[in-house]
């Protein structure tokens, strides 16, 4: 799975300084030699590697919850040269579900970055932030943020927008951008 930008709009770039030791310099220097991509190609590239791995081994994934599935195991086979027909035997096995919080999270936007962050997770979010995202949230059934997630609501939105705003914030249902927007610039530009 190669890293890749979602959309061409997403080409906006930040700016980020960083120390580094004089051996990362130099595997930095080689890589980009060897792959003749600039240093932030690398860098991106090398921070999508480790943000796919799991939370354990330095990366951003996750168990989300544990699933519990039920196969069916049966052993006809070695009771059909005996001429014998057993029933089916069901055994429940467990496997876990991850979640990428990094990529769950990503958007271009800030302020829904930061409501997927409240949603997938919480605990990463200073106490304000948590309580502001939890107000907006209980609005749900006001109109002022938030839409039903009718099928119309859905309906109307671009197959961009729904992958933009993602499963667990339709969840919740269609939020009225310009207006958690707003919301969120006023909190986030408070002293």
């Amino acid at each position: 799975m190669g890293f890749k930008r979602r959309r061409a709009k997403e080409n906006r770039t930040v700016y980020v300084a960083a120390r580094i030791s004089e051996q990362s310099k130099h595997y930095l220097d080689v890589l980009s030699l060897l792959h003749q991509e600039s240093y932030s190609s690398i860098v991106e590239r090398g921070i999508a590697a480790i943000a796919r791995e799991r939370l354990e081994s330095g990366g951003s994934r996750q168990v989300s919850h544990v699933e519990e599935i039920v196969a069916e195991h049966s052993n006809y086979d070695e009771h059909e040269s005996r001429g014998e027909l057993q029933p089916p035997a069901y055994k429940t096995y467990e496997q876990d579900v991850f979640i990428d919080v990094a990529e769950d999270t990503w958007s271009p936007h800030e302020w829904l970055r930061r409501l997927k962050m409240s949603l997938i997770a919480p605990e990463l979010l200073p106490a304000a932030e948590k309580i502001f995202w939890a107000g907006i949230q209980s609005k749900k059934d006001d109109s002022d943020y938030w839409l039903p997630a009718s099928h119309d609501a859905l309906a109307a939105l671009s197959e961009d927008d729904r992958d933009d705003l993602g499963d667990h914030v339709l969840k919740v249902g269609v939020p009225v951008q310009e207006r958690i927007r707003t919301a969120w610039q006023m909190f986030s530009a408070r002293p």
